[in-house]
């Protein structure tokens, strides 16, 4: 009995992240990047929902080359705030975290 509990405990996990990337490729923002995306921008990103990959398909739209990083909110801000070292960013405004992220990419460059 334990083998079809762990199954249907897989299978509801696996339609969970199958709807989680759903919305994700559902909303207004992946659609405006796949709009403004090359062949290989969007096979790219096919790849990742095709594997299940949700990390993968935020990390696509969050280095996308066409977004700007003020179209983000504090949230989407924080793991490139993390990845490029900035101290106290969980403490900073969106406009001071907007403005050290792109003085730090500017620095970086």
């Amino acid at each position: 009995m334990s083998g079809i509990v762990k199954l249907r405990e897989t299978l509801h996990y696996r339609i969970l992240l199958a709807r989680s990337i759903e919305y994700l490729v559902s909303g207004l923002m992946f659609e405006r990047l796949w709009e403004a995306s090359d062949k290989d921008q969007q096979a790219k990103a096919q790849k990742y929902i095709d594997k299940f990959d949700k990390p993968g398909i935020q990390q696509w739209m969050q280095a996308h080359p066409s977004l700007d990083v003020e179209e983000l909110s504090v949230r989407q801000l924080y793991p490139i705030a993390q990845r490029l070292n900035i101290l106290n960013y969980s403490r900073l405004p969106k406009e001071c975290l907007v403005a050290a992220i792109k003085k730090a990419e500017s620095d970086g460059s």
